[in-house]
């Protein structure tokens, strides 16, 4: 009698079947398909958090969460974030077409910028140049690791904040906390909120972003012609700065 009793409780419930969302297995099919196709020839530096395994990662919708990406009003598209651990892509769902537009791509510009064609968001060039660069940090620069778009340098978040404990026991971590507030008080004077200003055949954007991953710090400078043509390129001015984390 003991013995049954035991082998009740040690009994595992069954795993109920994974539920298939249609829109999870769209995105997991998108990435098996675009991992066929030949690779873009156009890719970047600049490389960003688990990048290279996205692709991979995402080929099963039991992966990935999804949700719906939330501070952009559009018109024709839906935006979601994918999220497996702290691995994460920014995917539009164009529902006319029933086409997945893979915003942060970091391979190349193609489905940003018709996405940006899309919702008008060109629109916002020269008159709102911080709309822009919000939307331009959080949606196509998300590969980099969480990035968020900074006007000052005051603006990057104390590594205190999540460490207080560390701080006030290991005098190396004192140390770097100091560090930080002194070249944060240093680079008050490079950054400067979004400026937008006239080029050829479009306008030439510059602003700055520092990620939650890693704790970098990106100068930006993005080219955007009328046509909707996206170009941009990555500075890295600090390395390991603010309240940063690398993931496991």
């Amino acid at each position: 009698m003991l013995r049954k009793i035991r082998d009740l409780f040690r009994r595992k419930p069954p795993t109920p079947p994974y539920p298939e969302d249609p829109l999870a297995v769209k995105f997991a099919s998108f990435f098996i398909n675009y991992a066929q196709s030949p690779l873009p020839a156009q890719a970047y530096e600049m490389r960003g958090g688990m990048e290279d395994h996205r692709i991979e990662l995402f080929h099963k919708p039991e992966n990935f969460h999804y949700r719906k990406k939330r501070g952009f009003e559009t018109k024709y598209c839906k935006v979601f974030q994918l999220d497996y651990r702290s691995v994460e892509t920014i995917l539009a769902h164009y529902a006319t077409n029933d086409e997945v537009l893979w915003l942060d791509n970091h391979l190349n510009n193609q489905d940003f910028e018709k996405f940006l064609l899309l919702e008008e968001f060109l629109k916002l060039l020269p008159s709102q140049p911080t709309e822009f660069a919000t939307l331009f940090t959080e949606l196509k620069l998300n590969y980099l690791g969480r990035p968020k778009l900074i006007s000052k340098a005051s603006q990057i978040v104390p590594s205190k904040e999540r460490h207080e404990k560390l701080w006030s026991i290991s005098e190396k971590f004192q140390q770097k906390l100091l560090e930080d507030a002194k070249l944060i008080e240093e680079l008050d004077a490079r950054i400067f909120p979004p400026r937008c200003n006239p080029a050829e055949e479009g306008y030439s954007l510059t602003f700055f972003v520092w990620t939650e991953i890693l704790g970098r710090l990106f100068q930006v400078q993005c080219k955007i012609n009328h046509s909707g043509s996206v170009q941009y390129s990555l500075t890295l001015l600090v390395n390991g700065i603010g309240d940063a984390f690398v993931p496991r």
